[in-house]
């Protein structure tokens, strides 16, 4: 069998669904439209699936089988004629979607690699001036247990050292 255009073939199983639902009066089973248009099945449910998407038909699974029933048959207007879209077209079209989404993991995955490194690096600075804080809060041995059974004055000391032992353009204080 040629393969045809996805308009040809969307016409030929709208009219397969419009015949076999006129001669039973029932919705028609995808098997029964695949065997009439002499269709596999995975051609069928690959066509079938492409015109729910597009809004032409409906596909009803049930455990009487898979139904079809016709949307808006003049959706089909729509598809372009003789458009037929070729497996280099659709392996070109993959790559590029997949090399779009490995871009978009990239940048991801540099902004997180920023983030560590400011993190590493912050981190980093408060080692090298721990010294220099633990002598301006003069808190002695007291650094070393939680900070919870501090006084008030010793958190604001603490704080107070930490803050001012940073390098920054701007610090802000209040009462």
């Amino acid at each position: 069998m040629e393969t045809k255009d996805q308009y040809t073939q969307a016409h030929l199983v709208v009219s397969a669904i419009r015949v076999l639902d006129h001669q039973q009066s029932a919705p028609p089973a995808i098997e029964e439209v695949c065997r009439m248009l002499g269709y596999t099945l995975e051609q069928g449910h690959m066509i079938c699936r492409r015109l729910k998407e597009l809004g032409i038909i409906d596909i009803v699974e049930g455990a009487f089988g898979t139904r079809l029933s016709i949307k808006d048959y003049l959706a089909l207007e729509e598809i372009p004629k003789g458009f037929r879209e070729s497996l280099l077209d659709k392996e070109l079209k993959a790559f590029q979607s997949t090399r779009k989404e490995r871009s978009k993991e990239m940048e991801v995955a540099s902004f997180k690699a920023k983030q560590d490194e400011k993190k590493r690096t912050l981190f980093a600075e408060i080692e090298k001036k721990l010294d220099e804080i633990a002598a301006f809060t003069d808190l002695g041995d007291y650094l070393n247990m939680p900070v919870r059974i501090y006084s008030s004055g010793m958190t604001m000391r603490l704080a107070f050292a930490t803050v001012t032992a940073m390098d920054s353009d701007i610090l802000l204080m209040d009462e």
